[in-house]
């Protein structure tokens, strides 16, 4: 399940295989986990999955109100 520190070790090393089979038991766990769905819109990103990264990160930004920082990670992905 979900461990920010250790996942965000993998994420910046580009390393995307650990941080997607975290944040996906994550998100199966619990789907509407805004910071795990943010993670996945990121590396969904970074992988090239553009139109699948923003419709995550459309998700995540709705699992948190569409807070302040929600909704600049959705900005991020639109970049």
């Amino acid at each position: 399940v979900y461990q920010t520190s250790r996942l965000l070790v993998f994420y910046f090393q580009r390393d995307f295989a650990p941080v997607l089979q975290s944040v996906n038991e994550t998100i199966a766990l619990n789907p509407n986990h805004h910071y795990a769905l943010s993670m996945l819109a990121s590396v969904l990103s970074h992988s090239g999955e553009h139109a699948r990264a923003v419709e995550t990160a459309e998700r995540a930004a709705a699992a948190a109100e569409r807070k302040p920082a929600a909704l600049g990670g959705l900005g991020i992905i639109y970049a």
